[in-house]
């Protein structure tokens, strides 16, 4: 497992095989409620649009696809 750091402080965790990929692109921490997940923009003004992470990972198309198991909004990975 490795770490990105997000903003606010925060940090993901992700498997190592997703690590090298998924450093490419500037991540930063985002609330939701009291969740924190780690989020990336895409795309310029005025279609700009915001991705999780752990959407990313498993290429989900829908919030409702991808869940954190344990809870942690941080912890993406696959396992």
């Amino acid at each position: 497992m490795r770490e990105i750091a997000l903003t606010q402080g925060q940090t993901a965790i992700v498997d190592d095989q997703d690590y090298d990929w998924l450093s490419q692109w500037r991540w930063y921490a985002v609330r939701s409620r009291e969740t924190w997940y780690a989020g990336h923009t895409f795309g310029r003004r005025p279609n700009r649009c915001m991705q999780t992470m752990h959407q990313l990972i498993i290429d989900a198309t829908l919030p409702e696809t991808a869940d954190h198991k344990d809870g942690n909004g941080l912890n993406n990975t696959r396992a």
